[in-house]
């Protein structure tokens, strides 16, 4: 594997305004190894800048850390024109990056899904003339693997802890560096728990599992997911103690920067 990276950082969905949640400040303190935030005023950037929304994208920013702007593409059902709008406004505001959410996962166009790997194509450069220096595409599921060498990092798995036990890496992963790839899991409760026996062929018992996340005792499922990753060619990973609804940082968060950060740098070199 080359172009490898030497450490793993978190992606954070954060849909929560920045007066109601402490997760903003929090993340403006920089230092924490976080690769992306994404910002959402409205379901994009909205009609109008909300000072507040504006001032929060840019403390991150300035801390360091890549600031996303939303952008709901619908799986093709959003015009190449409202996009690029809205990327355009994203770049007025300061914030250089998009996060696509929405994106299509097949090369054709299939029930519920309007675009191609052509359309998307076109769309993810039109973004990238609107000033995206950062594409970040949320298929929210393993993608043809077409689609990973258009955009910065794809988010190949979106769901809940359970989802994230059954689940299987695509066999075409480590064609493409660790950076390319992202997964948002919800529902990581809190504290210690045992180890999760499941069908994993990198794993081969308990010791291994807990060697790979850096720790032999209090085994959390965070911990877990952050291994599960190492070993995968993952690098970018965030976990959230509640559901779906990305509104804030987990309980955990300190514990889980700083696990992400000494993770073994040896699973990305083979």
């Amino acid at each position: 594997m080359t172009n490898a990276p030497t450490a793993m950082g978190a992606g954070v969905p954060l849909y929560v305004y920045p007066t109601d949640s402490t997760a903003w400040a929090t993340l403006a303190d920089g230092g924490q190894g976080v690769d992306w935030v994404v910002l959402n005023q409205s379901d994009g950037p909205g009609a109008t800048a909300d000072p507040v929304v504006t001032a929060a994208g840019a403390a991150v920013t300035a801390a360091g850390t890549t600031v996303l702007g939303y952008i709901n593409y619908a799986y093709g059902s959003t015009p190449d024109a409202t996009s690029t709008a809205q990327m355009t406004t994203w770049k007025g505001r300061g914030i250089s990056g998009v996060f696509l959410d929405e994106a299509p996962a097949s090369q054709t166009a299939v029930s519920g899904q309007t675009a191609t790997l052509a359309t998307t194509t076109a769309s993810i450069a039109a973004l990238r003339e609107a000033g995206a220096a950062t594409v970040v595409l949320n298929p929210g599921t393993v993608p043809d693997p077409a689609y990973i060498p258009l955009a910065d990092c794809t988010v190949i798995f979106q769901g809940s802890y359970a989802q994230w036990l059954a689940w299987t890496p695509p066999a075409w992963l480590q064609q493409w560096p660790p950076h390319r790839y992202a997964v948002l899991v919800y529902g990581v409760a809190s504290g210690p728990q045992e180890y999760q026996a499941y069908d994993n062929p990198l794993y081969t018992d308990t010791a291994t599992v807990q060697e790979a996340a850096g720790t032999t005792a209090g085994f959390s499922a965070a911990e877990q997911v952050i291994a599960d990753c190492a070993r995968y060619g993952i690098r970018t990973v965030y976990c959230y103690d509640k559901t779906v609804a990305w509104d804030g940082l987990p309980a955990y968060w300190a514990q889980f920067a700083a696990q992400l950060g000494r993770d073994h740098p040896e699973v990305y070199t083979q």
